[in-house]
Parts: structure tokens; sequence; C-alpha cells
């Protein structure tokens, strides 16, 4: 589903070609996961318990997990949405998602929130191991 935008479609392409339409389809394919919810910006997610997972829509490894976790088949009980990383132009846009990460070096990204606050922030190897353990994948 995810990692499948990074493939060709039958022809040889770019690597910046597969990444742009990676990115340009990405939305679409968090909609039709039927368990992730788009961050698209919106503060509402501010006050609510709820995971976001920040993921570049051009590597491999982040799609791969987001495919795991729709394929897990578990479900959190708090919402979960997906923010691509791409759409930062600056480490300062990073931070008003994931408030207090500070600057960041790999992905993914990860924040839960519980009552309104930061409860757990974490990025690269650490944001990938607690998304494992969360969602139950390998």
């Amino acid at each position: 589903m995810f990692a499948e935008l990074l493939k060709g479609q039958g022809k040889e392409e770019k690597a910046v070609d597969l990444q742009a339409r990676a990115c340009e389809k990405f939305a679409e394919i968090v909609i039709k996961s039927g368990c992730l919810k788009l961050h698209e910006g919106e503060e509402n997610y501010k006050s609510e318990d709820c995971l976001i997972i920040g993921v570049a829509s051009y590597s491999t490894s982040d799609m791969e997990l987001l495919d795991a976790i729709v394929a897990s088949g578990f479900r959190s009980t708090l919402s979960t949405y997906v923010y691509d990383v791409s759409h930062a132009r600056t480490m300062e846009d990073l931070n008003q998602v994931f408030e207090g990460i500070g600057v960041v070096y790999q992905t993914p990204l990860l924040v839960q929130r519980v009552g309104g606050k930061v409860h757990d922030l974490a990025w690269g190897y650490d944001a990938r191991e607690k998304l494992k353990r969360v969602y139950r994948v390998e």
C-alpha cells in the first residue's frame, strides 16, 4: 500500500520522480488505509489523546513501517495521525507539530499527546522501536 508509492510503474523512473509522486499520492493512501488519519496542520489534535507519526513519504523504510502498522490489524485506542515531514520547510515547522522535538536527523518521528500535553516524544530508531511495540509489528 504505502511502499508501492516508491515503486516504478513499469518503466524506468528517476528517483526524484518517484519521490515526487509518493509525496503527491501520500494523503490519498493514508485516507484509504482506514485506520490512520492525515495530519493536515489542524490544531484540534492538540486537545485530544493521540499519536502523531511523522514519516518521509520518500523513505522506503518509513512506508514499510506504515504498511506493517496497517497490516497488523492492531488498532490503538488513541487516534493516530500521520504527518509527511516533506511538508516541513524548517525545524521550526516540525516543532509546531512535534512540540519540543528539537533538531531531528532521522525519521520516523513520534509524539504521544495525553490530556492536551506532550507525553512521549521520539525520533529515528527510538520512534521506530516504540511504534513497533505499540502496534505489535516486527
